[in-house]
Parts: C-alpha cells; sequence; structure tokens
C-alpha cells in the first residue's frame, strides 16, 4: 500500500480535483448566466414528447457537461407544473447518456493533448478580459466561461502529472487486492460526497493511466459513480412537492437497476469483451462501456416509461399538508420558470375557491385542474394559500423582470384576491343562506331556489368559457356579466316587493338586500377571476365591465 501512496502526489492530486469541481461550478454558473432563460425556454419546447425528452436530456447535458444543471433546471420544470412528469423522467434518464461525454472529452484532451498549451491561454485572455469587462454582463459571462475552461484543463493537467507511478508501482497496484464491491461502493460514496460523477470519471481514467487500477476495479467504481450522481438530483427534490420527488426516485431507481446489471452480468465478461473487441487502450475501453451500460439502461426503460411513471405516481405521495403544489422555490433562479409556476398555483386557487363557492348550494364544483372535492377545502385553507402566493410572487418580483412579466404576476394576484374574496363574502352570509333553506316558508325557500338557479347558470358559465376559444369567449363572458347585473335586480324585487314579517334576525328585510348584495359581489368576483384566468391581461382591461349593483356597491 506505501507504494500506492508513493504513486501519487497527494496534495497536487486534491489540488488537481478542488480546481476541477470549482471550474465545473463556475461553468454551470456561467453558462446558466448565458442560456438560463432560453434553456428553461427550450426544454418547455424539445422535451413535448417522451423521445424529445430523453434525447434533449442527453444533447443538453452533452453540451453544457453538467447533469447537474439540467438535473435541477427539469425538477424546477417539473415542480412548476410545464412539464409533464413523464417527460421529466425522460430528461433526468437522458441526461445520464449524456454525461458520459465528459469521459470521452477527457480521454480525447486530457491524454491525448498538452492540457498547459491549451489551458493557459485561455486563462490569461479569460482572467486579463474578465478584469476590464467585468461592469458588462455578457461579456463577462464569456469570459468566465473560458476561465472555467482553461482552469478544468489545468486541473486535468495537474491530477495527470500527480498520478505518476515509480518503477515497480505496478507490482503494488490495486488490482485483485479488493473485492469489485468495494470499489463500486468507494464510487458511490465518493460521487455523493463530491457531488460530480465528471470528477469521478477523471480520477478513474487518471488511475487507469497510470497503471494504479486496472479496467475491471475502474469499471466498478465508474458503475458505482453512476449511482452516486443521483444524490444531487435528490438532494434538489427534497421537500418539494410529490412530482419532484417522483423525478428524483426514478432517477435513483433507474441508475440502482441498471448497476446491479452492469454489476452483475457486464462487468464479469468486460476483459473479455474488451479483447474480442480489439481496445488495446483501457481508457478507451472504460468510457466505452459507461456510454454502454447507459444506453443499454435507455433502452431498456424506453418501452417501460410511462408504466414506471404511473408506478411512482400511485407509490409517491404528496405528504405536504400545504395547498400549493407548484410554488416551487428552485423556480425561482429562472423568472421565467417562476412565473409559470406562479400562474399554475394561481389557476389552481381559482378552482379551488369555485368548488368552494358552489358548496352552499349543493352544486357540483365547475372543476378545472386539480381542484381537491369541495369538503376538503375551507375559506382559511384558500385564505392561506393566498398568503403563499402573495409571499412567492414578492420573492419573484425581486428577480430582473420585463415588463410584461411584471404585469402578469400583478394580473395573476388580481385573479388570486377576487377568487378569495367571492369565497369570503358568501362565508359572512352563509348563516343567511342557511336560515333561507331550513325556513319552511315558501317565500324563503323560493328565493334559496332562486339562488342556488342562478349559481348553477353561473357555474355552468365557466365551464362554458374554459372550454370555449376565440371571440367566442369574450362574448360569452360579457353575456354572463349582463346576466348577473340582471340577477342582482330580480332578487332585490323579490325580497322588496314581497316582504315577510320573519322571527329570525338572518331572515329580516335588511338581512336578506344584505345577503342579495353579497351573492352578487361574490359571483361577481368570482367571474371577475374566471376572466382573469381566461384572458391576457390586457384582454380582461378591455372586458372588464363589472356591473354596479343599485345603492352604488361595486366589485
Amino acid at each position: 500500500m506505501r507504494s500506492i501512496w508513493q504513486a501519487i502526489d497527494l496534495w497536487q492530486a486534491l489540488a488537481g480535483l478542488g480546481l476541477f469541481l470549482f471550474a465545473m461550478l463556475l461553468l454551470e454558473r456561467a453558462l446558466d448566466d448565458l442560456s438560463g432563460a432560453r434553456l428553461s425556454r427550450y426544454l418547455r419546447r424539445w422535451t413535448q414528447t417522451r423521445l424529445g425528452a430523453i434525447g434533449t436530456g442527453a444533447l443538453v447535458t452533452a453540451v453544457l457537461q453538467s447533469s447537474s444543471l439540467v438535473g435541477v433546471m427539469t425538477l424546477a420544470l417539473v415542480g412548476a407544473g410545464v412539464l409533464p412528469l413523464v417527460n421529466g423522467i425522460g430528461v433526468v434518464l437522458g441526461a445520464n447518456l449524456g454525461t458520459t461525454a465528459t469521459g470521452w472529452l477527457v480521454t480525447l484532451a486530457g491524454f491525448k493533448l498538452d492540457l498547459d498549451r491549451a489551458a493557459l491561454p485561455l486563462l490569461a485572455f479569460g482572467s486579463l478580459g474578465y478584469f476590464v469587462l467585468r461592469s458588462w454582463p455578457q461579456p463577462a459571462a464569456l469570459l468566465r466561461l473560458a476561465i472555467a475552461l482553461g482552469l478544468l484543463l489545468f486541473a486535468l493537467g495537474l491530477m495527470k502529472a500527480a498520478i505518476a507511478p515509480p518503477p515497480g508501482a505496478m507490482a503494488a497496484a490495486l488490482t485483485g487486492r479488493a473485492h469489485v464491491l468495494w470499489y463500486f461502493a468507494g464510487g458511490v460514496v465518493l460521487t455523493a460526497v463530491i457531488q460530480s460523477s465528471s470528477a469521478m470519471m477523471m480520477v478513474m481514467l487518471s488511475l487507469l493511466a497510470a497503471g494504479i487500477v486496472d479496467l475491471t476495479a475502474a469499471a466498478a467504481v465508474v458503475i458505482g459513480a453512476n449511482l452516486g450522481t443521483t444524490s444531487t438530483v435528490m438532494l434538489g427534490a427534497a421537500g418539494g412537492s410529490a412530482d419532484r420527488r417522483r423525478v428524483a426516485w426514478a432517477h435513483l431507481g433507474y441508475n440502482l437497476v441498471v448497476d446491479i446489471i452492469a454489476l452483475v452480468i457486464a462487468l464479469p465478461v468486460l476483459p473479455k469483451v474488451v479483447h474480442l473487441l480489439g481496445i488495446g487502450d483501457p481508457l478507451w475501453a472504460l468510457v466505452g462501456f459507461h456510454s454502454a451500460i447507459n444506453l443499454f439502461g435507455l433502452l431498456l426503460f424506453y418501452p417501460l416509461l410511462g408504466a414506471y411513471t404511473a408506478l411512482l405516481a400511485r407509490r409517491v405521495r404528496d405528504r405536504h399538508r400545504a395547498l400549493a403544489l407548484y410554488l416551487d422555490p428552485n423556480a425561482l433562479a429562472l423568472a421565467d420558470t417562476a412565473l409559470a409556476s406562479l400562474e399554475r398555483e394561481t389557476e389552481r386557487l381559482f378552482w379551488l375557491s369555485a368548488a368552494r363557492f358552489t358548496r352552499p348550494f349543493h352544486l357540483a364544483a365547475p372543476a378545472g385542474g386539480e381542484a381537491l372535492p369541495a369538503s376538503r377545502v375551507g375559506y382559511q385553507q384558500i385564505k392561506d394559500l393566498e398568503q403563499e402566493l402573495i409571499a412567492y410572487a414578492s420573492r419573484l418580483q425581486s428577480l430582473p423582470l420585463l415588463p410584461e412579466q411584471a404585469m402578469k404576476i400583478n394580473h395573476d394576484l388580481a385573479l388570486a384576491r377576487n377568487a378569495v374574496l367571492a369565497v369570503k363574502v358568501l362565508r359572512d352570509v352563509a348563516h343567511n343562506l342557511a336560515a333561507l333553506e331550513e325556513s319552511g316558508e315558501e317565500h324563503h325557500l323560493a328565493l334559496f331556489a332562486a339562488y342556488r338557479e342562478a349559481i348553477e347558470m353561473l357555474a355552468g358559465a365557466v365551464r362554458a368559457v374554459r372550454d370555449t376559444a376565440g371571440g367566442g369567449r369574450a362574448q360569452l363572458y360579457r353575456e354572463t356579466v349582463e346576466k348577473l347585473n340582471a340577477f342582482h335586480d330580480r332578487m332585490h324585487r323579490m325580497i322588496v316587493e314581497n316582504p315577510r314579517p320573519a322571527g329570525r334576525s338572518e331572515l329580516s328585510l335588511s338581512s336578506l338586500l344584505n345577503l342579495n348584495r353579497e351573492v352578487w359581489l361574490g359571483a361577481v368576483s368570482l367571474w371577475r377571476a374566471l376572466g382573469q384566468l381566461c384572458f391576457t391581461p390586457a384582454e380582461f382591461m378591455a372586458l372588464d365591465r363589472a356591473p354596479a349593483a343599485p345603492g352604488g356597491r361595486s366589485a
């Protein structure tokens, strides 16, 4: 064992590894600055099919050299409800194949080129240029990218030079001294700690090139690194929504199955396959093996992706009591993705409010989206969800935003206020509605039936507007506003022209007039919220002609 340590300049090796990890972080941030928002939009556009999701995950990871960036971005998109769960799983599985590109690049550049000749110009140009242009965002990001690439190459050079065995070191090599399971376990643990399968691949290629380990041992470590790298996505999903955790568990389960197959079946026959194929360079053999097992995993899982997703949907449940499903904190890294989170959760708040609004009238909720059953939704829950939306929007508004993005945030918050107001005003007169229904007096029962009929009309109109496109939607919206105004006037006449003495204060004339105003206000507020949901801010401003009730009270 002493001979092995003599083969390694420990401090130089650790410096190379640390510099490599730092350079990877710098590279990821530079790429995020240059293309973060565009990358989010491209992921949304290119991942509409399962095959497209897998291909996009592989390609983007190969280009960016960061499965962590792609994985975290995918978690944010799935958490925001922008990317379907099955496609999100496809992206992270494709990223597994894309990350094998690191091994090929290291093999080609790190061991075939003079690294100093490539690294020093990048470092010189990047660092000096950054000093001059650091106040210009785009050029500064490009120069940081050059610095990161230079540091990557320089780190590879340090590692390569640090692991140079003296004569006779092969006799003390690790080959045969430990079972392959130890190498596998070491790959899992070390990769989980350093959060980079690319760094682990670089280390093993360096050890393999120096003769410190043989091909079988290096391959076992790489298999372990495949599993260890899932820790990044698992950590990113911790405490998140059910769909985020499903993506993380999908990644872990996929790698676990593929790695067991590779460890039990592929690894024992690897030397024979290399010999039959005539591969003389062990470095090529290692990166080829890494790519082959990940490609095999994709071919194995692709036909099962739908069933795999359904299994995860059944097994991984939402364990959070909070109503918010889409307000993903990680999405706040990009304004576009965070705005999509806010929009999706606001839509959900509307349908929860609509379900609660129809409940006192014993009507089916005009369900759309993922509204919970009305029996499980109370005003306080809806109010709490509004507060979560406001807090999230406040954090979103601290990001650099375009004018239209800022307008959309205010539009969504106004939608939430109207939806919550609809539930609140109806809650405030719930005792009056109950008194009408329980009265037994014909006039009071007729009033309740009229209210129920009007709210049933409103629920039907909500569904109709949701399902209508084009100019017909705006026309239907205006017509329903007129019906709500006429409804208020009709109910007002029924109450005033047929006053009945009441033994209960809830059924006095003043109480019934107040009930009429509040039911009207709740219906108009819910209808305005629907308009804000279905129309753009500019379209809604043109349409918003809220009727004013007699007496001057308006929504």
